[in-house]
């Protein structure tokens, strides 16, 4: 699993709303670019807080940018750059330390009910930003003390990192949360009940993994539902084909099935999130391409969604990779 958090210590970085500080002005490096501001962003008629305001741009709606002005300004203690652009056919000024450039999962993708979402940085062009305005978040990290996981309201901020561009998602929990889940409806906030697996916190690794799949173990919960991982066939010294099955009785279900280099599965998350009382799961998927570089995708599997023949429904993922400024 990829570690941010030393990056997110020495990237210099600017909050949206003015809660972080601003170090280092945003300049665009020109082409297409969004807006990050969950407020919108006014275009204006000339490059100054004065000037007619020509349209308001939505959240993650993109803007082509034609030309930036030569110095730096501040507005509401942000430091950045007039930008002279075009949206709709409308071309005007819009001031830099609302945009980024970042790719985003539009609503309705898989489902409008549920997201998952990594904390910390947003690598351009290889990660996508899951953050959607219209659901509540929550963030969900394990206590160590109590040995439970634990779900709690989460306030969620935009950043701008200035050096490179990307956007960082972070929330001001002073916990460190693992990952930020998006809900249409409320879901119950504290802790977790572990009894769902016995003697939970033996089986939590050094990174709050759960289980790892690397060497296809299998993981019972109290009620008799088993997490296995199966090695279907080795193809050569590199691939193989890996199952992570849920099986109950005489009832199965394949969560994954697929054949890659170096397959690493972790489970990250098992409770019940959804207040069903079943239990629901997050699988960690990597992808070591060979290249050095680490990437996979997280998945987000409920119990309240699962279909006639099924444990689980997955409702949402993401698709993480490795990597900081440049």
């Amino acid at each position: 699993m990829k570690n941010r958090f030393l990056i997110i210590l020495f990237c210099l970085t600017f909050s949206i709303n003015g809660l972080f500080g601003q170090f280092n002005s945003f300049r665009p490096f020109g082409g297409t670019i969004r807006v990050l501001s969950t407020d919108g962003v006014y275009m204006r008629k000339e490059p100054n807080l004065n000037s007619e305001i020509l349209i308001k741009i939505p959240f993650t709606n993109e803007i082509k940018i034609d030309s930036i002005a030569e110095n730096d300004t501040i507005i509401n203690k942000i430091k950045g750059y007039w930008v002279k652009g075009k949206y709709n056919n409308i071309q005007g000024f819009i001031f830099s330390g609302y945009l980024a450039y970042f790719d985003y999962v539009k609503a309705d993708t898989l489902n409008n009910e549920f997201r998952l979402q990594q904390p910390g940085l947003i690598l351009f062009e290889l990660e996508k930003l899951n953050y959607d305005v219209n659901l509540n978040w929550y963030s969900l990290y394990y206590d160590r003390n109590k040995k439970s996981f634990n779900l709690n309201k989460a306030n969620i901020d935009l950043n701008n990192q200035a050096d490179c561009a990307y956007v960082q998602i972070v929330s001001s929990d002073k916990n460190n949360p693992k990952f930020f889940i998006g809900s249409k409806n409320i879901l119950d906030t504290g802790f977790i009940a572990n009894d769902l697996i016995d003697d939970l916190d033996k089986k939590i690794g050094y990174n709050s993994n759960l289980f790892e799949f690397d060497s296809c173990q299998t993981l019972t919960d109290l009620t008799g539902l088993e997490i296995q991982c199966k090695i279907i066939d080795k193809i050569n010294r590199n691939k193989i084909i890996k199952q992570i099955i849920l099986t109950k009785g005489n009832k199965k279900q394949i969560l994954v099935s697929d054949k890659i280099y170096d397959y690493l599965i972790d489970l990250e998350f098992f409770g019940d999130l959804d207040g069903d009382a079943n239990p629901d799961l997050i699988l960690n998927v990597y992808n070591n391409t060979g290249d050095g570089s680490q990437g996979g995708i997280y998945y987000l599997y409920l119990s309240s969604k699962a279909g006639d023949n099924e444990f689980v429904k997955m409702v949402s993922n993401y698709k993480w990779s490795t990597g900081g400024c440049d």
